[in-house]
């Protein structure tokens, strides 16, 4: 495990060298979480951009898991109003930035009791006589196969977010949009949902001259799960071509 110098993300490397992203950590922490009693009504939270595989986990346990903007501020803003409503328990947060809190403690992302949940995790596998890699295909096998691909390009010229908005898509790679959702004012923020299930986003980044383009893409699993994550990364990367000619003139 590796944090970063503040100790509000993490990342992980198996022992094989097989690295995790932060959605697959979000994924594995999330479904352990579910094998542990909760009496209260517990609700989760992602941002926008974090794998719809946490969401299928979390609705599977019958838990409110809501979608958040991303940034972490936000997700305090909702353990703040949750606790205000006396609604739902937060219990666990993720961003696919590798960012993830555990419990109401603090009202931000925050690597060290992450560190300690996936040691706990870690453990549990290994006393199964499996690896972290062995959970997150258990959850492939029962989910379906979710893959997700992010990339940036460097803003030039006209604005690229006003100009997808001026020539929204009505398919993309092929997959017809079936809705758009727009974000503004709150958060210059675009979602295409396609027919198939999988989505993409744009957004500018927060601290870069680069706008963020995410692809998700949702498969089931059928066959070798190796063949299986290479088909799904290559629809990913056709998805993000064909929302990048939109941005690149």
């Amino acid at each position: 495990l590796a944090t970063d110098p503040d100790a509000d993300r993490v990342g992980i490397a198996l022992a094989d060298g097989t690295r995790l992203n932060g959605n697959e950590i979000a994924a594995i922490c999330l479904d352990w979480l579910t094998k542990q009693s909760q009496e209260e009504p517990v609700g989760v939270a992602k941002s926008i951009v974090t794998t719809e595989l946490f969401r299928s986990i979390a609705e599977a346990k019958g838990w409110h898991c809501e979608d958040l903007l991303t940034g972490f501020k936000y997700f305090g803003e909702l353990i703040d109003r949750w606790n205000a409503q006396d609604s739902f328990h937060f219990l666990f947060g993720a961003e696919e930035s590798y960012g993830y809190l555990l419990g109401r403690h603090a009202r931000d992302k925050d690597a060290i009791i992450a560190c300690q949940l996936l040691c706990e995790v870690a453990l549990a596998a290994k006393r199964e006589g499996k690896t972290l890699l062995d959970r997150l295909y258990n959850l492939y096998q029962r989910f379906g196969i979710h893959r997700e691909k992010v990339v940036a390009l460097v803003l030039q010229g006209e604005d690229p977010m006003k100009r997808l908005r001026a020539h929204l898509p009505t398919e993309l790679a092929g997959e017809k949009v079936s809705a758009v959702e727009d974000f503004l004012p709150q958060s210059d923020v675009l979602l295409f949902r396609l027919e198939g299930g999988d989505k993409l986003i744009a957004r500018p980044s927060g601290t870069e001259p680069k706008i963020k383009l995410y692809a998700e893409v949702e498969l089931k699993a059928q066959g070798p799960i190796d063949q299986a994550l290479a088909e799904a990364v290559n629809s990913c990367n056709e998805l993000l071509e064909a929302l990048k000619s939109l941005i690149i003139t």
